[in-house]
C-alpha cells in the first residue's frame, strides 16, 4: 500500500510560509492528544477531533494565498479518493481568511471528501501556536498525534507517507494504488 507518486511530486516542492508572530512556539507534539476543536464548517457546525476516533485523521492548516498549501490540498484530496472513509478522515483548517474567500476556494472542492473548516480569527491556530503553513498533523485512531509536519522536503515527505501507510495498514484499509 503506497501513496507515493503524485503526492511526492506535489508536496516535495512545497515551501513553508510563515504567518503571524514567530514568538509563539508550536504547542503540538508527537504523543499529545489531538486538538479538540478543528474549526467550523461553512454552515457553522463545529468539527471536533473526537468525531474521528477509530479512524486515521489528517489535519491540514492552510490558506488560499499559500501556493504549497493548494498543492497539499490537491494531494490530500487524491489520497482521500483512494482510501475508504471508514479508515481515513482529512480536515483542512483555513486560517484567517474571510468567509467569501473560504467559499470561493472550497466550493470547487466540495466533492473531494475532505472536511473544510474555517478559523477566521485564527483563534485555534493561535492557541496551538501554528505560525507556519502548510502544516500537517497525522493523528492515530486513539486521538494521539503521531506526526507533525511543518516543512515538506523529500525526507520528511517520505516519512509522513510511510507513517500514513503504516497506520492505514493497521486499520486494514483498502490499499491505495502506488500511482495517483
Amino acid at each position: 500500500m503506497r501513496i507515493f507518486s503524485l503526492l511526492i511530486l506535489l508536496l516535495a516542492s512545497s515551501a513553508t510560509f510563515a504567518i503571524g508572530n514567530h514568538s509563539t512556539k508550536l504547542k503540538l507534539k508527537v504523543g499529545d492528544m489531538a486538538p479538540e476543536t478543528l474549526g467550523n464548517t461553512l454552515d457553522g457546525t463545529e468539527i471536533r477531533a473526537e468525531q474521528y476516533r477509530g479512524k486515521v485523521l489528517v489535519v491540514n492548516f492552510w490558506a488560499t494565498w499559500c501556493a504549497p498549501c493548494k498543492h497539499e490540498i490537491s494531494a490530500l484530496a487524491q489520497i482521500r479518493e483512494q482510501v475508504d472513509a471508514a479508515h481515513l478522515a482529512i480536515v483542512a483548517i483555513n486560517l484567517g481568511e474571510s468567509r467569501k474567500i473560504f467559499v470561493d476556494a472550497t466550493e470547487p472542492l466540495a466533492q473531494t471528501g475532505l472536511t473544510f473548516t474555517l478559523d477566521p480569527n485564527r483563534r485555534i491556530s493561535r492557541e496551538l501556536g501554528v505560525n507556519t503553513i502548510p502544516l500537517l498533523l497525522l493523528i492515530d485512531p486513539e486521538g494521539k498525534i503521531e506526526s507533525v509536519k511543518i516543512d515538506f522536503n523529500k525526507k520528511t515527505l517520505h516519512a509522513f507517507v510511510d507513517k500514513l501507510n503504516i497506520m492505514l495498514s493497521r486499520k486494514q484499509a483498502k490499499p491505495a494504488p502506488t500511482s495517483l
